[in-house]
């Protein structure tokens, strides 16, 4: 964690450049996870993907990525935290889901509002507009580090859901192969944002603590998250005048392909999903 913590009422100078002012959407790097050749089609790679989710049953939220992991559920109301100018959002009134989406940066809001068929607005998840809501799915994408109250957000996710519905959250790994490499210079930290950075451990102590069960934990075995945190850390290195590693990314690659398969957690994105289970008595 970060510390000092910046005060909560300063929280808000760090975002006064952020990449969702002027409406751009951010590039989703982090959960288009099959381990197939970028050249292979669509249907191919759907096709390797339910194979690996049938050949590794519990680990099969691993490899069933669409819509954010998102979409072997029925369609139904979807919260995404932190939407951004709403591109996940598009996909998922596309799919059928009744979208709607929260950030606290107005200028992505005004965006998100434009696409057919989403909801959104300027608020947090704590905001008691949301009190009589419940939703199917909630999303969250690279959210989770930037908010200083992770214990009480799974808790208000827990709340949030409907019974079977599924909590899905993407964030740096703490015990990412790059963060081993790069150490303070690696990009997953992202000082002063980032306020916490979670590993396996810590996420599914969240989870549990919320109350969710049939939580897993995994990270992605695409190597495109490889070459953005390579490029990104090397730049961070260079500026401030550490000596740069010797990096072979095919071999980073090849590992972290390998270790995602065998369910180690090295990756430079943590996935968690976490179901909300009906209680009985």
């Amino acid at each position: 964690w970060l510390d000092p913590l910046p005060r909560t009422d300063e929280l808000g100078k760090l975002y006064a450049n952020y990449y969702t002012h002027g409406g751009s959407a951010p590039v989703d790097r982090s959960v288009d996870s099959p381990p197939v050749d970028e050249g292979a089609g669509p249907w191919l790679k759907l096709m390797i993907k339910s194979l690996l989710a049938a050949i590794f049953p519990s680990r099969r939220m691993q490899f069933k990525s669409e819509l954010m992991h998102c979409g072997d559920k029925s369609p139904g109301r979807l919260l995404e935290v932190g939407c951004g100018s709403g591109a996940f959002l598009a996909k998922a009134a596309a799919a059928g889901w009744r979208a709607y989406g929260i950030d606290f940066d107005e200028k992505a809001i005004m965006a998100a509002r434009k696409i057919p068929d989403v909801q959104a607005e300027v608020m947090d998840v704590h905001d008691t507009r949301l009190d009589s809501q419940r939703f199917d799915g909630i999303a969250m994408n690279n959210v989770i580090e930037h908010l200083p109250d992770p214990k009480e957000v799974f808790s208000r996710c827990y709340e949030l859901l409907e019974d079977n519905g599924r909590l899905v959250m993407v964030t740096p790994n703490l015990d990412a192969q790059c963060h081993e490499i790069y150490s303070k210079n690696w990009r997953g930290l992202e000082v002063p944002r980032h306020l916490y950075i979670y590993n396996e451990q810590s996420l599914r102590h969240l989870a549990l603590g919320a109350g969710f069960s049939d939580i897993q934990i995994f990270c992605p075995p695409n190597g495109s998250q490889i070459d953005f945190m390579v490029e990104l850390s090397t730049e961070i290195a260079r500026k401030s005048g550490t000596e740069l590693p010797a990096v072979d990314r095919r071999r980073l690659k090849r590992r972290n392909m390998f270790s995602a398969l065998r369910g180690d957690t090295i990756g430079e994105w943590i996935v968690l999903v976490a179901e909300r289970t009906p209680s009985f008595g």
